[in-house]
């Protein structure tokens, strides 16, 4: 018996899933079958991989035997291949290659900046992968961090073994299985004052694979006057105008975002101006560009000093700046006197005196002081030629009108019984884009203003039951009693409130009149001066006032608590101080009707 080898190899990039060979012999009608043996007759060939079949000869007698081998292909309907997909979630800018592009900032020499990468497995195969940095200047770092070097190693490597260290350290590719995703850090710190260029590429095992590396651009600087503090446009890191250009530049840190200002507001951004040179004096201006101001607008900065900037916003009319660009003009400067005699000077320092006088008509000889400002002058100096250069900020900013809608602008109440308080609800929106600051104004109703008499005895009520609690406790009982009988007890307690004080002062009988139903009212002057608090309005609103943020909305109270029978009307203005002048006020009526309560005899 004799066995021989065959050895099937795929060729194919692709591994199919269920791939399956078909062996089979044709040995024809003169050789018996069990003669040749073939095993096994499927098997399952992934790509680029191979495979063997065994085939035994067993001859019954001393002849010649002969046998054809075939071997066939099975797909399953509906199967495909997988490649490792490995793509860069973060970032995700695109050049115009269709690179990914990672944009660091203009970096003064000596600084860095970090930015996140994130790489993805989005396909179906477990990849295994390693990073290559390619940097001609040595500027761009890449660093993993902790959390994926302790969730990803290669499969192939055991612990406590020596020998699979020395393997590990020369097989530094990572394993990420479908789905799951790992972070690196990249690092950009210029050694050159000029635009710097760098790329990662994805290395596969056993494969280079160069198809979509990242762009990494950044620029280093050494500027004599620099400008600190201010922000990156947002907008114009991944702006489709810059990323489609052959050349894509570094970040610029060169402006101040002021949002969104409500007309006639006031608002304030600070910024830092830097003289890097160490033997230099710089003088600085910025020009004039309205609605914004500059503070100092002019000013010297000695060798190595800096200066605060303060940029000022407030526009009286709607305006919208895009990166509004504002220019510095920076020159060298030769100063008269030395520098060390010479103190650091700006268009905003002064100096402020008191000077003293007497009055010459007055009786008194106590003197009278008043407040003397004077700037300080620009000290002497001369410009050095052809030292001018110029420092740009971009400003942005929308000034608005304040936007408001409420959800009703009637309140209709529910009839109401005397001194019981009934609640409805109110909702005000701010569908603008600025805050909304707003506060609500009673204009009070006719009803109350016709009844003169009921609000001083109220008022005197709060200061009895403020002053004299226990007493109040002791002698009166609200809930049962009608309000007729109310008020005999309230002037009742006066009286006795009185006697406390050890004033026996009464009103005089005609300053009280019994009307029909045993109501009490009194003449006006029968009580002291109103000192006491106000009592509770008719109408009330909570919270009178505040402040809504941009698409937000606030809920109100709106309370009806009726001191006497009638029907009763107010409007409510709300006061909002940035509306359109074009615009409406801001208002509502309220409606209630109270109703005594009728007790069965």
């Amino acid at each position: 018996m004799e066995q021989g080898d065959f050895l099937r190899s795929s060729t194919e990039e692709l591994p199919l899933k269920n791939e399956e060979i078909h062996l089979s012999m044709d040995m024809g009608d003169q050789s018996p079958i069990d003669v040749f043996k073939l095993h096994p007759v499927k098997m399952s060939i992934p790509g680029s991989s191979f495979a063997v079949a065994t085939m035994t000869f067993t001859p019954p007698d001393k002849k010649k035997y002969s046998c054809t081998f075939k071997a066939s292909l099975v797909i399953p309907k509906g199967g495909k291949g997988h490649v490792p997909q490995v793509t860069f979630v973060c970032p995700k800018a695109r050049s115009n290659t269709g690179n990914s592009l990672l944009r660091f900032k203009r970096l003064q020499l000596g600084e860095s900046e970090m930015l996140p990468l994130l790489v993805r497995n989005k396909g179906v195969i477990p990849v295994e992968f390693m990073l290559h940095l390619e940097d001609e200047h040595g500027a761009f770092f890449l660093k993993g961090r902790d959390s994926t070097l302790e969730r990803f190693c290669t499969e192939d490597v055991e612990e406590d073994s020596a020998e699979n260290e020395n393997k590990s350290s020369e097989n530094p590719f990572l394993l990420l299985h479908p789905g799951q995703s790992t972070k690196f850090d990249v690092i950009f710190e210029p050694t050159l004052a000029q635009r710097l260029e760098g790329r990662i590429c994805v290395v596969m095992k056993d494969k280079h694979s160069k198809k979509s590396p990242v762009k990494l651009v950044g620029e280093g600087h050494k500027d004599e006057f620099a400008l600190d503090g201010l922000e990156e446009d947002t907008q114009e890191r991944d702006a489709k105008s810059i990323l489609k250009k052959n050349i894509i530049d570094a970040v610029r840190v060169n402006h101040i975002q002021f949002g969104n200002r409500s007309v006639g507001e006031s608002c304030r951004k600070t910024f830092t101006i830097t003289n890097h040179t160490c033997t230099k004096v710089m003088r600085f201006e910025w020009e004039e560009k309205a609605p914004f101001q500059f503070s100092p607008k002019v000013g010297h900065l000695h060798p190595g000093c800096a200066k605060g900037i303060t940029v000022t916003l407030k526009s009286d009319v709607p305006a919208t700046f895009r990166r509004h660009l504002v220019k510095c003009k920076v020159t060298e400067i030769n100063l008269e006197l030395p520098k060390e005699e010479v103190q650091d000077w700006d268009d905003q320092m002064c100096i402020v005196t008191w000077n003293d006088t007497t009055r010459e008509d007055s009786a008194d000889s106590w003197p009278d002081e008043w407040k003397v400002v004077e700037k300080i002058p620009e000290p002497a100096h001369t410009v050095v030629e052809e030292s001018s250069q110029e420092a740009e900020v971009y400003l942005s900013a929308s000034v608005v009108y304040s936007q408001v809608k409420l959800s009703t602008v009637l309140v209709q109440f529910k009839d109401t019984l005397l001194f019981q308080t009934r609640k409805a609800i109110l909702r005000m929106h701010n569908t603008g884009k600025v805050d909304l600051e707003y506060s609500w104004k009673n204009t009070g109703d006719s009803k109350t203003a016709q009844d003169p008499y009921l609000l001083p005895l109220l008022r005197e009520y709060l200061f009895i039951n403020h002053k004299y609690p226990k007493l109040w406790q002791e002698n009166v009982k609200w809930q049962q009693e009608r309000p007729s009988q109310r008020l005999l007890q309230l002037w009742e307690l006066y009286r006795r409130s009185q006697d406390y004080e050890e004033q026996q002062e009464q009103p005089e009988q005609q300053n009280i009149d019994l009307m029909p139903e045993g109501q009490l009212y009194l003449k006006p002057g029968s009580l002291p001066p109103e000192t006491v608090p106000e009592v509770l309005p008719l109408f009330s609103i909570s919270p009178p006032d505040g402040i809504i943020a941009p698409g937000k909305m606030q809920t109100f109270q709106v309370g009806f608590y009726p001191m006497t029978v009638g029907k009763f009307m107010a409007l409510m203005l709300c006061r909002i101080p940035n509306l359109e002048p074009a615009q409406k006020r801001v208002w509502m009526i309220v409606k209630g009707r109270a109703l005594e309560r009728k007790i069965r005899r």
